[in-house]
């Protein structure tokens, strides 16, 4: 684990404090906790870029997403057994 020095305006410091407060955690834990979340989120919109780059439009449409039929793909997947009333559910997988 690594230690750092951070120098932050006055009025951070008290909502840093008041919000670990809040949350019965360390200021340091939400520290760690709030830069983990804006890594997350860049990481991902990173992610996803370059995903929706090496997509198949072929591969939307015949999903029922974009100019497909989608009526076809909710038939299709209630007979999996994927689309229960008006809720579509997705069968998880693991990320490359």
């Amino acid at each position: 684990m690594s230690t750092i020095s951070v120098r932050l305006p006055d009025y951070l410091h008290r909502a840093l404090k008041e919000a670990a407060k809040k949350e019965n955690v360390s200021m340091n834990q939400l520290i760690a906790l709030a830069l983990a979340e804006k890594l997350s989120a860049l990481t991902t919109e990173e992610y996803l870029e370059k995903r929706a780059a090496r997509g198949r439009k072929r591969h939307v449409e015949s999903a029922g997403c974009g100019t497909g039929s989608g009526r076809q793909a909710v038939r299709q997947n209630r007979s999996r057994g994927l689309v229960t009333g008006q809720k579509v559910t997705f069968p998880l997988r693991e990320l490359p």
